[in-house]
This record gives C-alpha cells, sequence and structure tokens, in this order.
C-alpha cells in the first residue's frame, strides 16, 4: 500500500522527470536553431560564417561602419585591381565592435595583404549595439568581450537555451529554420563580396543633419582603432587608412572634421600606413552619387571604388602584392 510520502516522492520524481526531459529538449532544439544559423551561407549570417570556419581569406579585406559597407564596392576593386576582396564593414558598428571583429577575422584567416580600413568618427569611438546575426559566435573570445562589455545581460543569449530566440524574435528563428532547409535567409542587402548596394537617387535634402554636427573622438575610440590598425600591420598586412567620400554640404556642418583628418593623417605617418582622403573628392560634389548625405549609392560605390583602386595601384607596396592563389 502506497503511503503518504511515497506519493509525494513519485510527485516529485515525476516533476524531475519532466523537468530534466524538457531541459533536454530546450538544449537540443536550441543547438539545432544554433547550427542553422552557422550553416546560412549568404548575406550577414553567411559572411560571419566565412570568417569563423576560415573560408574568408582574401587579398583586401574592407573594415569599418556602414561607410565602409555601403561605399567600398569589392566587385570593381577586384575587376580593377586583380586582387580578391572582402567587404566586412558593419552598418552601426563602432570602433569596439571593429576591432573585435578584425580579431576575430585573424583568428581562423590568413592576414590580407591590404586592410581597407574606413577612417570616419565611427572609427575612433565606442558605442553599444546589438549585432542579432552574431549570435551564433558569442563563443569567439574577441567578439563576445565586445558584446558583454556593453551589454552585461548578453550571457542569457549564449548560456541560457532558447533565450536568445526569444530575446531577437521570429525573425532569428526563421532565419535558423531556413539554414536548416538549406535556404538563403530573403531580403539580404550583402552582395556576394559583402557590399551593400544602394541602387537608388536622393534629393539632396540634408535637413535631418544637425547645423553643426560635431564629431566625436574619444580615448577609448582611438585606443582600440589604433590597436586595430597595429594589429593588421604586425601580421605584415599594408594597413591603408581611408576617409570615404560625404556630400560636400554635410561636411561643411561638421566643424571639427579637419581635426579628425589630421588624426588620422598623423597616425599614419608615424606608423608607416597610407590615408587616403577622398572626402575632397568631386565625387562629394555630386548629389546624384549618394543615397543620403554620408553614404554614396551603388552608381557612386562604383565611382569610388574606381578612384580607390587607382589610388592604391600607385603604390608600389601594394600593386607588387600578387593576388592569393
Amino acid at each position: 500500500m502506497e503511503t503518504r510520502q511515497d506519493a509525494r516522492w513519485h510527485i516529485f520524481a515525476r516533476g524531475l522527470l519532466a523537468i530534466t526531459i524538457g531541459a533536454i529538449i530546450a538544449v537540443a532544439v536550441d543547438r539545432t536553431l544554433w547550427l542553422g544559423l552557422a550553416r546560412v551561407r549568404r548575406g550577414e549570417f553567411g559572411q560571419w560564417s566565412d570568417i569563423v570556419h576560415g573560408r574568408a581569406h582574401t587579398d583586401i579585406l574592407v573594415l569599418g561602419s556602414s561607410r565602409a559597407f555601403a561605399q567600398y564596392d569589392c566587385d570593381t576593386l577586384a575587376d580593377l585591381t586583380g586582387k580578391s576582396c572582402l567587404n566586412a564593414g558593419l552598418a552601426g558598428a563602432r570602433s569596439n565592435y571593429i576591432l573585435a571583429l578584425g580579431k576575430t577575422f585573424l583568428a581562423h584567416n590568413d592576414p590580407p595583404s591590404v586592410l581597407l580600413l574606413n577612417a570616419d568618427e565611427s572609427a575612433v569611438v565606442h558605442a553599444d549595439w546589438n549585432f542579432w546575426h552574431f549570435v551564433p559566435y558569442y563563443t569567439e573570445p574577441a567578439w563576445y568581450s565586445a558584446v558583454s562589455s556593453a551589454n552585461p545581460d548578453i550571457w542569457w543569449d549564449r548560456y541560457i537555451p532558447l533565450f536568445a530566440f526569444g530575446h531577437f524574435g521570429r525573425e532569428l528563428t526563421t532565419a535558423a529554420v531556413l539554414g536548416l532547409l538549406g535556404q538563403d535567409v530573403p531580403n539580404s542587402t550583402r552582395t556576394q563580396r559583402g557590399h551593400l548596394l544602394k541602387d537608388f537617387d536622393w534629393d539632396g535634402n540634408i535637413d535631418d543633419v544637425p547645423s553643426k554636427k560635431t564629431l566625436l573622438i574619444t580615448a577609448e575610440g582611438v585606443r582600440s582603432f589604433e590597436e586595430l590598425a597595429t594589429l593588421f600591420a604586425s601580421r605584415g598586412t599594408r594597413v591603408v587608412l581611408v576617409y570615404a567620400p560625404v556630400y560636400y554640404p554635410v561636411q561643411l556642418r561638421e566643424p571639427n572634421r579637419g581635426e579628425l583628418i589630421a588624426y588620422f593623417q598623423r597616425f599614419a605617418s608615424e606608423r608607416g600606413m597610407l590615408f587616403l582622403d577622398h572626402s575632397v573628392s568631386p565625387l562629394s560634389q555630386d548629389k546624384t552619387m549618394f543615397s543620403d548625405g554620408e553614404h554614396v549609392n551603388a552608381r557612386g560605390a562604383r565611382v569610388f571604388a574606381r578612384e580607390l583602386a587607382e589610388a592604391l595601384m600607385t603604390h608600389e607596396s601594394i600593386a607588387n602584392r600578387g593576388p592569393r592563389r
């Protein structure tokens, strides 16, 4: 005859078994969904997967924020220079994340022959940002360090099963399922070489730009920028700092832009690096080349790529670096 104590034990045992089975299922589903994200081969998920799995070897690597992402047309650069090119620009990124991305790249891939490091205010300031398409790779030390320092609660996404998919919502789950099915994530803005194609025109309206926009330069941002440039240089990469085109009327609203450019010039000179200032390009005067005041459109990106390729190939230390086999 079952005693009351036995009944309580059976209830406890059944409850413990149900919790255990639920936890096992949650972990299994979580690992499966993360595997699906890692299997996406195009767009943001695909590029990060290539980087951490050592499939992103390239002659020319582009790093920076949205100006790098939207303005460096690696298809045209590759055609004109005869060298492979990968645009790993990251919209919204600041120097803390750009540094983490660069470290992660070097941890899994050969150093590029040339690093095109976009040099603007995003390169010399830290900021918090949540890049949901990098969730599968929170195990990468440099990336997790950058994310967790800005978002201390991010450990929930990394260690609690399915928490990240609840946190980031249906879009992340859908991407994971598509990856498991071997399909691409729809509406990806990246080309195969990583460039964002903004194939539309702009009316030249800059009313949304402050009449006086002071560019931030912070000590911690400068440290991250210099650490990144120095790290690639120490691995034998020719580091080229590039100030990409900005619509000229917007430049007039940035009173300390000259201070920022002077810093990049000085740093490049001291470290034996190359600095290319394309803010003075005729391209910056033509609104038909822009998608907004700070980013060129697809037509402008092709023009900028031709200017950049010509500038790069005039420097013997770059032109003589043969293509990766």
